[in-house]
């Protein structure tokens, strides 16, 4: 643009300053269309989320689409979705045809403009027909490169919406912090099956005014296997997200091996503590490719020795969210929670046979081991 204005400029200059006075009208409509097209460029990057996320819960949740004779209801659903992503994409495809109409009315005007004042001059002997000629190719490569440009102002606004929903994702802080001064915990004596677990005092909440822990005091021995039974809604789950540290307590501290779990840095925490899910989830990829998902790099060996080690419960300190028998029956010791209580404590015999007559609750979404 500035080696085409120069030479228009050195050209003819009063045709030059007339051809780049133009270019002020061309980016009023390249700004005019940033402003108008950014809203609905946003909206339509929000609507394709929700399309893609339907897809991928229905896809993930087919089976209970299929038992409860989801279907119909489903297509109704996608078919309203989809529908508003298809209106948002058509108005953001009009606004970009609004743009080049515009901004090519404008240029084509300017051009059939210029050459009637331009033939005039040469009629009237001011201007040489030679170097008319060569203002007019000049025009359209003048013009040419703003409306290009506006091609990736149209592929900037798609961007620019999709990164403003990833940078609110990445500017997020995070809820648990890492410690301002970690500490280590101590070395495990030879022989000792895994770590205590200590809750002092502790008190949580999901949301203010919804208290979930009021104040557990807890104690579990090193390598003791502790199944928590209860109602839905008494704590059970929160316990192991506790120990596992996807949460910190509002009120009180956690201790492994007499260390709280905030003091612990995240990589000394995850070789600590582990989290099994209820639901199992298999990345695709080779079964030995999953068991080494948290240890790039490991031997073969050692993938093997941890298949064959899966289920073993024995030389660590567990904590069981359970509702089945068979699972509260492997347990050395036995919570059961109400309110956010530990109301019955002791061994599978001693409660046992209380139990199984009643179902003993809900099932969390897994079981955290130290």
């Amino acid at each position: 643009t500035v080696t085409v204005t120069a030479t228009l400029l050195y050209l003819d200059r009063p045709l030059g300053a007339a051809a780049l006075a133009v270019i002020v009208p061309l980016y009023a409509t390249m700004r005019s269309f940033r402003h108008r097209s950014a809203p609905v460029y946003s909206r339509r990057s929000e609507a394709l989320a929700t399309v893609t996320t339907r897809t991928a819960e229905t896809f993930a949740g087919i089976r209970a689409v299929q038992a409860l004779r989801l279907q119909p209801a489903n297509d109704t659903a996608f078919a309203g979705l989809n529908g508003h992503h298809e209106n948002l994409n058509g108005a953001a495809g009009l606004e970009m045809a609004r743009y080049v109409t515009a901004s090519r009315l404008v240029a084509n005007i300017a051009v059939a403009g210029l050459v009637l004042w331009g033939a005039d001059q040469v009629a009237a002997g001011g201007v040489e027909l030679g170097i008319f000629a060569a203002v007019v190719l000049n025009l359209r490569r003048l013009y040419d490169e703003p409306l290009r440009l506006g091609g990736v102002v149209h592929a900037y606004q798609s961007a620019s919406a999709s990164l403003r929903a990833i940078a609110t994702v990445l500017t997020r802080q995070p809820t648990v912090d890492e410690p301002a001064h970690p500490a280590r915990l101590p070395a495990r004596p030879a022989g000792q099956p895994g770590r205590p677990v200590q809750f002092e005092q502790v008190s949580f909440a999901y949301h203010p005014g919804t208290t979930v822990l009021p104040g557990l005091n807890l104690a579990i021995p090193a390598g003791q296997t502790v199944a928590v039974v209860g109602a839905t809604g008494s704590g059970k789950s929160t316990l192991v997200k506790l120990v596992a540290r996807l949460y910190d307590p509002v009120g009180g501290r956690i201790l492994v091996d007499r260390v709280d779990l905030r003091d612990l840095p995240t990589g000394e925490l995850h070789r600590t503590v582990m989290m099994m899910p209820q639901e199992a989830f298999l990345f695709t990829a080779t079964m030995a490719d999953n068991i080494a998902l948290g240890r790039p790099g490991v031997s073969r060996s050692d993938i093997e020795g941890a298949a064959t080690a899966v289920g073993a419960q024995a030389g660590r300190t567990a904590l069981i969210v359970a509702h089945r028998p068979s699972t509260i029956r492997i347990a050395d010791r036995v919570l059961v929670m109400s309110g956010g209580h530990v109301v019955e404590d002791g061994t599978p015999d001693q409660l046992f046979g209380t139990r199984t007559a009643k179902s003993p609750g809900g099932c969390g979404p897994g079981s955290s081991k130290s």
